[in-house]
């Protein structure tokens, strides 16, 4: 049994097959997927659809679609209102994506740091894990995470150093890891996968984004949940451990990482 800890299945881009998509990943045995929403005019869609497939869900306003600066206080309560109001829906497990980013030139670091932290406090005053978004902005990111620290959660598609990653752990948070670990060249991400402890990681896919070499050179480069069974193997072959072993430690990371998961996994085929 597998856990997919962050995917987008709410993405128009798989409007036309998102049913065949997340059958065909029941079947390799994922029991679960977190879809994390963006914007906050998708946060409705995102919990309808996932609902719908049966899925877990979180809230959350991704750094590089943040509100423009004069909206920020209108979307911000929007967010802590559907936070607080998805609580009884045995669906909704965690505010995300939010964070941080300092790899897209033009982004307003301090606008995000504002909108990360408020959201931040939303899962704080909640008891809700987070799943966050840290590209080359993981000290910052570790900054705001101990200031305002959430009831646990994951710093998705990490790329840092080990120092950084013990950093995150530190603070009681998890690394997700997914496509890069396929490619042969991204030997420092593999090498702080396998420098690990056992608890500390968890298998992601960010679907439909992030593709591992075998997608991106398909007649369907969208990343599909399923997707994770590849990087399980990858990731046992990396770890030197059976695939069985891979699969119970980072389903059982997730689940502490985002307990409110296990109200809606699927039993496995």
């Amino acid at each position: 049994m597998l856990i997919d800890t962050h995917c987008h299945a709410d993405c128009s881009a798989f409007d036309a097959d998102r049913s065949e998509m997340i059958d065909e990943a029941r079947a390799a045995g994922v029991a679960g997927a977190l879809v994390c929403a963006g914007e906050v005019s998708s946060l409705g869609k995102t919990a309808r659809i996932a609902r719908a497939c049966r899925l877990s869900y979180a809230l959350g306003m991704h750094p590089m679609y943040l509100p423009a600066p004069e909206d920020a206080d209108r979307a911000l309560s929007e967010h802590r209102a559907a936070c607080e109001q998805a609580l009884s829906d045995p669906c909704f497990a965690a505010v995300g994506e939010i964070g941080l980013d300092g790899f897209v030139a033009g982004l307003d670091m301090g606008y995000q740091e504002r909108l990360f932290a408020a959201q931040l406090k939303t899962a704080r005053n909640l008891a809700l894990p987070v799943s966050v978004h840290a590209r080359h902005a993981v000290d910052k990111t570790a900054m705001w995470l101990a200031r305002i620290p959430p009831s646990g959660g994951v710093v998705h598609a990490f790329n840092g150093s080990i120092e950084q990653a013990r950093k995150i752990l530190s603070l009681g948070l998890k690394l997700g890891f997914g496509g890069a670990l396929a490619y042969r060249g991204s030997q420092r991400i593999r090498r702080i996968f396998c420098a690990l402890p056992a608890d500390a990681f968890v298998l992601e896919t960010d679907a439909p984004d992030m593709p591992g070499p075998d997608r991106r050179s398909s007649t369907d480069p969208r990343t599909h949940i399923g997707d994770i069974l590849g990087y399980a193997r990858i990731a046992a072959e990396l770890r030197a451990c059976s695939i069985e072993d891979i699969c119970r430690q980072s389903t059982e990371n997730a689940l502490q990482a985002f307990p409110r998961m296990a109200q809606s996994l699927e039993p496995a085929p």
